[in-house]
């Protein structure tokens, strides 16, 4: 079979333009022939990529020879951004940055690659600079749409220049209404990288996301970070009780747990009638935690009671509040809805908390008995009063 001559001479040119790529840029032997001696079009091209890549990567590299190389990438491949993105670096580079240069540098990169993103964070450096906050943020937001890949870095950026009093002050205030990627990165924000002044007003415009800031600050800073959060978010359902005891009327305020009631809603649920009440439905199965709730009682003597609208003769298992110290989970309080104490002689159930116990939860819990039986029943209300001293 004949070979076509036309493709011989192509096969023997990428050999020679590929082992003087290598000579070059492993070996540093130098460049073996002109770049206008080889009159391939798609091999000079590849060429002037490579030559411009290692002339970059030098330490000392040679300006011109850059600028050269970056003119003739230009008009030879016309759909790439690298001449352009090339330039801008050795700009960035000089010791005095011409930032209108290096912003048509950018944005020329950008016209031919809008994903280039070396070219789109140049320019939201830049807005942030001249504080044109709305094109920085439009810009910012566009490379974390852009480059999911690239999303971790992104992130940490903007957690860093969150630490910038003005830039945290003027993305805060873009935040409200908005629902794009803002609602995105304040929903993944580790809470630990602000304080949680900044946390609360990241978050503030999102309610529906408030529970969520409760929990992350819950795991990673204690209880104590998530109490004072939840009363900056939510100051006039915090000042209902001093000691954070909310809703023990059970009329279904909309407070955020652990700070009000956490419900399973397969044994338990609001009474959707004036007055409110707690109803239960249990079989005497499992062992559900029917409702909890997180309270900060301070060190001293307290009295618990609790008041049911019906009482079945025979209930299926038994339904007993408890109260336990969250820390070292010492039991405070355990005590069934049943107990008769609780209606005829209130001051008999006495618990005291003490100086180690900084939070409690109180939770009602479901105990199964021999027999399964529903039983439905409404608890009308719960008290806990502090128990002054005898004088």
């Amino acid at each position: 079979m004949r070979v076509d001559e036309r493709y011989l001479r192509y096969a023997l040119a990428s050999a020679f333009a590929l082992g003087g790529i290598w000579a070059f840029l492993v070996r540093g032997e130098a460049w073996p022939f002109e770049m206008e001696d080889l009159r391939l079009g798609p091999h000079a091209t590849v060429i002037a990529h490579e030559q411009l890549e290692a002339a970059i990567s030098q330490e000392d590299y040679d300006l011109s020879l850059i600028e050269e190389l970056s003119r003739r990438i230009s008009v030879m491949d016309p759909l790439s951004a690298t001449p352009f993105e090339a330039m801008l670096a050795v700009q960035l580079e000089s010791e005095r940055v011409d930032s209108e240069v290096a912003g048509d540098l950018a944005r020329a990169a950008l016209k031919r690659e809008a994903r280039n993103l070396s070219a789109r964070l140049f320019l939201v450096d830049q807005a942030v600079l001249d504080q044109r906050w709305d094109e920085a943020f439009a810009a910012f937001g566009k490379a974390y749409q852009l480059w999911p890949s690239e999303s971790v870095e992104l992130r940490e950026m903007m957690y860093e220049s969150l630490d910038d009093e003005t830039w945290s002050a003027a993305f805060i205030a873009r935040l409200d209404g908005t629902t794009g990627w803002e609602k995105t990165f304040v929903q993944q924000l580790p809470v630990e990288v602000v304080d949680i002044e900044t946390a609360v007003a990241l978050y503030r415009p999102f309610p529906e996301l408030h529970g969520q800031l409760l929990s992350k600050l819950q795991r990673q800073s204690g209880l104590e970070a998530a109490r004072i959060a939840w009363s900056e978010l939510r100051p006039q359902e915090a000042a209902l009780d001093e000691y954070g005891r909310i809703d023990f009327g059970f009329v279904g305020l909309d407070a955020l747990s652990p700070f009000n009631w956490g419900v399973d809603r397969n044994f338990a649920e609001f009474e959707q009638v004036e007055g409110g009440g707690l109803r239960l439905s249990y079989r005497g199965r499992q062992r559900p935690r029917m409702a909890s709730q997180t309270l900060y009682l301070p060190p001293g003597d307290f009295r618990f009671e609790s008041h049911l609208s019906n009482r079945p003769s025979d209930p299926a298992g038994d339904i007993v509040w408890e109260l336990a110290c969250i820390g070292s989970r010492e039991k405070l309080l355990s005590v069934s809805i049943f107990d008769t104490t609780l209606v005829e002689a209130p001051e008999r159930v006495v618990f005291t908390i003490s100086e180690e116990c900084d939070f409690q939860v109180l939770t009602l819990v479901g105990y199964p008995g021999t027999y399964t039986r529903r039983f439905d029943s409404v608890i009308d209300r719960i008290a806990i009063e502090r128990v002054e001293a005898e004088l």
